[in-house]
């Protein structure tokens, strides 16, 4: 205390109150005593200046001590109050104690009583600054931690919790702070974590301070939450205590699991893929489909249509799936609208999109379409069941169907291909000995019929018959090589393209034509074939692109396969359809053969030809599926 204390000394008799200011300011300069004769004069001194302290007697005109102890508590409940009187009980102690007196004084003749007094009003005053200086902490340290951002808790010797800040009540799931005062603490760590209660004992009994760099704990539910923060001995109300600040990550765990669970799962879809390469049939795909939306996505509901004459055909669904209707794409829904645009749609609350149409309680759904093939749907009872994340992993899931979808369909067309090549076959190996043993013999007969005559007679018709028998033997030998042509090879070696084109080159009427062929490159081929299928291209080239043509042998862009073209005039979009057809030429005295040659010697190696339109305009032929070596 620096400054005097003002004291209100209340007595009905003055001369004591004048005795008592005399000797209390001759032995102490620390006070300023202002004296009342009764209740009233001393609550009239309380309105018109500060009071430090009161003493009163408890014999008073009017009020006596007790009920003006009890006036002055109505506004100044804090004020230090002491009853000195000369008479009175311990029931009157008990009385004044009870309604808020700081002591309790008897008037005696003895000689320090008033030193005794002195001392009773500097402790009571002493300690209601104390409080006083404890009150302002309080509230400064309560401004405090309501500005600071994260939840914070001030929990006493006896483990109940005293304090909680704003952010601890929205943490803990509480309503108010009153559902957090005077709980345990300890109810909010759960029972298996031992070295967290031990750290939490510590830090009360032992003032110890602690870090918490990740734990769990339980909000008021029971809801298991995730933090980090620290533990530091505190003062609070006076008390011993302990601060807890608690970093609230729980969000930032739940993203962490889904970001895990998220990569988890790509991860298995990822397996699955394989899984559904090993597919032999389309129902063996979509079944395998609705199992892995199940099992790895989480999705209870869901079903896979295909398109069939442009109905929606229920081929695969979820166990838990009864109700689903199947209809026309146009009728479809939000099915049909994904099948028709290509677009995935993800649908948080079916009354928001009237075309989505649920059949059943549905109030969420998401729409993938599987491009030609049909549509995938996930449903769900509620809304805001999906959302960006179960979108991108179900159209990675729909991408592995679609391939082994495309892959089937590829294996079918290539199915009906041999079988029909194989039909083919067998047709010309017929026809082929018809053209052995049937057309040659005659033909062979007439050549010789031919040269006895022009032996005998000289006509220009002769000349004519000469050139029919020879297309008619260009015709024969060609039918001869296509039905050879188309016969599977299944012993081919490394050959020198470069070479072999060379050779073909040589060996074929080129007249003015030039040549020009990338070097070094060796592939899988029968040499033999091989030749006969680059011949046939350069036998075309110079007879559709002039004697002067320019032909380019080189290798494709993607490095598996090779192509031939030429600059010359080129083909149409209709001939190109056409080009490999049996009975298709662009000239009149064409058989028709030769590019259809090509395609059986290619279909042969396993490769795959297409016609189309050259770097400056002319043919181009390109051969894929070819193995380098």
């Amino acid at each position: 205390m620096t400054d005097a204390i003002r004291l209100l000394h209340v007595d009905d008799d003055p001369e004591f109150t004048e005795l008592t200011a005399e000797f209390i300011g001759r032995e102490f300069d620390a006070f300023d005593t202002v004296q009342a004769v009764d209740a009233e004069e001393g609550l009239a001194v309380l309105d018109e200046q500060p009071v430090d302290c009161i003493v009163s007697d408890y014999k008073l005109p009017g009020m006596d001590g007790i009920e003006f102890l009890e006036a002055v508590r109505a506004n100044h409940p804090e004020l230090p109050f002491i009853i000195f009187t000369g008479k009175g009980s311990e029931a009157v102690a008990s009385e004044a104690i009870s309604a808020g007196a700081t002591d309790y004084f008897r008037k005696e003749r003895i000689q320090n009583q008033y030193d005794l007094l002195a001392n009773r009003v500097m402790n009571a005053v002493s300690a209601s600054e104390a409080r006083q200086r404890v009150r302002e902490r309080t509230r400064e340290y309560r401004m405090l931690v309501e500005k600071t951002p994260v939840p914070l808790l001030v929990v006493g010797e006896d483990h109940q919790i005293r304090y909680v800040n704003h952010h601890a009540v929205d943490t803990f799931g509480a309503e108010e702070e009153a559902d957090l005062i005077g709980k345990d603490v300890s109810t909010f760590v759960p029972a298996e974590d031992t070295a967290a209660h031990d750290r939490l004992d510590a830090a009360i009994d032992d003032r110890e301070p602690a870090e918490f760099t990740e734990h769990e704990f339980l909000d008021i539910e029971g809801n298991t939450r995730h933090g980090r923060g620290s533990v530091v001995p505190v003062t609070f109300g006076g008390r011993p205590a302990i601060q807890v600040v608690i970093s609230d990550i729980t969000e930032r765990k739940r993203q962490e699991r889904r970001v895990k669970r998220h990569q988890e799962q790509i991860t298995q879809l990822h397996e699955i893929g394989v899984e559904v390469a090993g597919c032999e049939s389309k129902q063996e795909v979509y079944e395998l489909m609705v199992d892995a939306a199940e099992s790895i996505l989480d999705l209870d509901l869901c079903i896979v249509d295909s398109v069939e004459d442009g109905q929606l055909v229920a081929r695969a669904t979820s166990s838990g799936l009864t109700e689903y209707e199947e209809a026309p794409v146009e009728e479809a829904g939000i099915a049909g609208k994904a099948y028709r645009t290509g677009e995935s749609y993800l649908v948080n609350d079916s009354d928001d999109h009237p075309a989505a149409d649920p059949v059943g309680e549905f109030e969420s759904a998401i729409t993938v379409p599987i491009e030609d093939f049909g549509v995938f749907q996930a449903t769900a009872t509620d809304s805001d069941s999906f959302d960006e994340r179960d979108i991108e992993l179900l159209e990675l899931l729909v991408g592995h169907v679609r391939e082994a979808l495309v892959r089937l369909d590829q294996e079918k067309r290539l199915r009906e291909q041999r079988d029909r090549l194989r039909r083919e076959n067998e047709r010309l190996d017929q026809f082929a000995s018809i053209v052995s043993h049937d057309i040659r013999n005659p033909l062979n007969v007439a050549q010789l019929r031919l040269d006895l005559a022009r032996d005998e007679v000289d006509s220009d018709h002769l000349g004519a018959v000469a050139d029919s028998i020879d297309r008619i033997e260009t015709l024969t030998e060609d039918l001869l090589s296509l039905a050879r042509m188309g016969e599977t090879i299944t012993d081919s070696a490394p050959v020198d393209l470069e070479g072999v084109v060379s050779g073909c080159w040589d060996n074929v009427d080129t007249a003015d034509a030039t040549l020009s062929v990338v070097e070094g490159t060796r592939i899988e081929a029968d040499e033999t074939r091989l030749q006969q299928l680059v011949e046939n291209l350069f036998r075309n080239a110079v007879e559709h692109g002039g004697k002067d043509v320019t032909v380019r042998v080189g290798l494709l862009s993607g490095g598996d396969g090779f192509y031939v073209e030429d600059d010359g005039e080129g083909m149409s979009p209709e001939a190109r359809e056409r080009a490999f057809d049996t009975d298709f030429s662009t000239r009149d005295e064409g058989t028709g053969f030769g590019l259809a040659i090509v395609s059986r010697i290619a279909e042969a190696h396993g490769w795959c030809v297409t016609a189309t339109a050259g770097d400056d305009g002319g043919a181009r032929f390109e051969f894929r599926g070819v193995e380098t070596v």
